[in-house]
């Protein structure tokens, strides 16, 4: 689906360090809320996780000096010991090339196999990147070669930053191509089988350019009426700007966005560039990067109509601009909560980084709910640490994957929105439709429920949700909900409690 539909949910996060009642490391996973992977090299990272539906983490990233990287899925049983039915004892490296094999996505698919979408090969000449796993770890032998498809869609450089596995099994890879200092945005489409979808834009590709001759796609996402939308930086006037543009599905720039599909925006008095997208509830599209002052680095975030124009709201002017107190701020991510609250994560410092959070309300301005300052710093035991990418399994845990002192790492925070509670998913036997517009129907194998509650990723209670109990069927009213994503908590009479996230949508 929406890749924002994948990743909306994990800011719980903010939850968890922002509560006055903060958590800490959920010492029953690995080694007192830490994993730690030496995998063969000083330079190490976790690039992206997925949760399988038994509780196993499954998580992708790099092992190696630059240029020279191999690519390594792990899968983590849930207490985060190593899985040892999965590959090499847990492990599974592989060297698709012996130049890079940098992942950037990684999807569960239905039939149980593992899709890893990223770009592999000599700087320079790089390609994008598919590798299918089944469930053991094992190369699926009839996907490419042996597993492997290594494809060259516009005969240029390419660089896969982003991906989207669509409902009918296609893939929408992101990223830019071309020669250094010249790159193109482009977005091109796959089949299932690993060949390019030639019904998709020119022979299954869609490229451009913009500026002065540099623009890099560094994000992308699909939006609520299913048009592309993409995200990045170029360069006018000798300055980075940030840079978005708006696809139709079939791989058409949008002539109803922007100037013939593109919008850019400069936010700083020097280089601006954009590194993530996500989605606000009522559809506007919000960006994060770095925004270069004369004498500083900061977070920028800023939020576009559907349009492409600023949208004046957000803070009178569009965007906001946040120091985190080391002159040197690196955004790495930035998401939407159901409220339309913001979160942003990154690192500070150039030499010895330390993870940073930053949290705002839904009109831009910083949310000291979440501390007195609004920002956290994340740094005491976690030295030489960056984020990759947070997690929120089902039972409302979080991961958080990346570097971890120099090594693949991952940490988990004690439970988040449903801390107190137990969770049971066996007990709900299905939740349709899901995602949902204004009902919702819920089959569970008890019959004797006391209460039913909706809370959203921050914690908080939404009221006046109605619902009707029946023998093992509960139907929720949600047309007065906003939309967002949701933890629906269904409290039986022996004292259990049933938890299932839900996303709820207006087409």
């Amino acid at each position: 689906m929406v890749k924002r539909y994948f990743s909306i949910a994990l800011l719980a996060f903010m939850w968890l360090f922002g509560s006055a009642s903060a958590q800490v490391l959920d010492e029953n996973f690995g080694s007192k809320g830490a994993v730690s992977l030496k995998i063969a090299s000083d330079r190490e990272h976790i690039n992206t996780m997925v949760q399988q539906p038994d509780g196993k983490i499954v998580a992708a990233g790099y092992s190696g000096k630059f240029g020279e990287e191999e690519l390594v899925i792990v899968r983590l049983n849930s207490n985060g010991s190593l899985d040892t039915d999965f590959a090499d004892k847990g492990i599974k490296v592989l060297t698709p090339t012996k130049f890079r094999n940098i992942p950037t996505s990684l999807y569960l698919k239905k039939d149980g196999t593992i899709l890893v979408v990223g770009y592999c090969g000599e700087y320079g000449s790089q390609k994008a990147l598919l590798v299918l796993l089944n469930s053991d770890g094992s190369l699926v032998e009839d996907f490419g070669n042996s597993g492997v498809v290594i494809s060259d869609p516009t005969k240029e450089e390419v660089t896969i930053t982003s991906s989207v596995l669509l409902e009918d099994g296609k893939l929408l890879v992101a990223g830019f191509t071309g020669a250094s200092f010249s790159e193109h945005f482009l977005v091109a489409r796959y089949n299932e089988d690993g060949s390019l979808d030639a019904s998709f834009g020119t022979k299954g590709t869609t490229s451009f350019v913009h500026g002065q001759g540099r623009s890099q796609c560094q994000d992308m996402l699909i939006d609520h009426k299913e048009r592309i939308v993409m995200g990045g930086y170029t360069v006018v006037d000798g300055d980075y700007i940030f840079m978005l543009a708006r696809l139709k599905p079939d791989g058409e720039l949008d002539d109803d966005f922007g100037t013939n599909g593109i919008a850019t925006s400069n936010l700083g008095s020097s280089n601006d560039e954009l590194f993530t997208l996500d989605l606000s509830p009522e559809g506007k599209i919000m960006a994060g990067g770095v925004v270069q002052t004369n004498t500083e680095v900061l977070f920028g975030v800023a939020r576009y109509n559907e349009d492409g124009s600023l949208d004046k709201s957000f803070q009178n002017k569009g965007y906001v601009l946040t120091d985190m107190g080391n002159g040197y701020a690196f955004l790495n991510d930035l998401k939407v909560l159901s409220d339309g609250g913001i979160i942003a994560v990154g690192q500070i410092g150039v030499t010895n980084p330390r993870l940073i959070v930053a949290s705002y309300h839904a009109d831009g301005s910083i949310n000291k709910d979440f501390n007195s300052t609004g920002k956290l710093q994340l740094d005491d035991q976690f030295k030489e640490s960056s984020a990759g990418e947070i997690l929120v399994q089902t039972n409302g845990k979080v991961l958080l994957g990346g570097t971890i002192n120099n090594q693949m790492g991952l940490l988990r925070f004690g439970s988040g929105i449903l801390s107190e509670e137990t969770v049971e998913m066996t007990k709900i036997t299905s939740v349709f439709p899901n995602p949902a517009s204004e009902h919702v129907t819920i089959l569970i194998n008890e019959e004797t429920v006391s209460g039913v509650d909706l809370y959203n990723v921050m914690g908080v209670i939404e009221a006046d949700v109605a619902w009707i109990h029946s023998p093992q069927r509960i139907e929720l009213d949600l047309k007065e909900t906003r939309p967002g994503i949701y933890y629906v908590k269904i409290l039986l009479d022996n004292g259990q409690v049933v938890t299932k996230q839900l996303l709820l949508r207006r087409d």
